[in-house]
Order: structure tokens, then C-alpha cells, then sequence
């Protein structure tokens, strides 16, 4: 008998303190904010070599990165640098990096764009 009064007297007591006009609420249903990265440049050490990655937020939610140091001729480490990069500055451990637009070579210059997904 004492279990069945104990029940609902301790549910009246959470209801009371919560600041939620529904109730008790044990979780939120609120999607999380955004990851928000500040423009910066970090050098990443890379199959034996340091290249300096550029890494800036884009208006769209996307991710713009930029690699100095890599020659023309090196597509395979560009991509993989990008890939990487992306997803340590800027995605959660359970999303995946979705690239817009591949690495590109320009003026010495890798660039590349896209966002975190999943």
C-alpha cells in the first residue's frame, strides 16, 4: 500500500520543480546546435611532410579548406588530407564528411569544400 501512495506523491514533488509548462521532461528532443569553427590555419604532419590547412566556415553551413605545400601531381593526399581535416575540425565522431567540391588544384593551391552529415 505504501508503495502505491510513495509513487505519486514523488512525481507530484518533480512535477513542482520543474520549469517546463508540460512537466517532467526527462530529455530534451532539441536538435543540437551547429558546429561553429572560427577561420584558422593549422599545420598537418602527413606521410612525412607538414602542410599548412586552411580551415573557414562558409555561409551555406559548409566547411571551405585549403592545403599549401602539396604539389599538382599529389590528387590521392590532397582528397585524403581534406577528408580528414574536415572531419577532425568540424564533425561530431558519428558523422561522415560529404565533400560539395572535390579537391581542386589553383595557383599552388589545394581547395576544396563541403559539410558534416549524418
Amino acid at each position: 500500500m505504501n508503495r502505491f501512495v510513495f509513487v505519486p506523491l514523488v512525481t507530484l514533488a518533480l512535477a513542482g520543480c520543474s520549469h517546463d509548462p508540460s512537466g517532467v521532461r526527462i530529455s530534451r528532443d532539441e536538435p543540437s546546435p551547429d558546429v561553429k569553427v572560427a577561420t584558422r590555419t593549422e599545420p598537418v604532419f602527413y606521410n612525412g611532410k607538414t602542410y599548412q590547412v586552411g580551415i573557414a566556415p562558409s555561409g551555406d553551413g559548409g566547411i571551405s579548406l585549403s592545403i599549401s605545400g602539396m604539389g599538382a601531381n599529389q590528387v590521392r593526399d590532397a582528397n585524403e588530407v581534406t577528408l580528414s581535416a574536415m572531419h577532425h575540425s568540424s564533425c561530431k565522431d558519428s558523422q561522415r564528411v560529404v565533400l560539395s567540391q572535390p579537391a581542386t588544384f589553383n595557383s599552388g593551391v589545394w581547395r576544396a569544400s563541403g559539410r558534416c552529415q549524418g
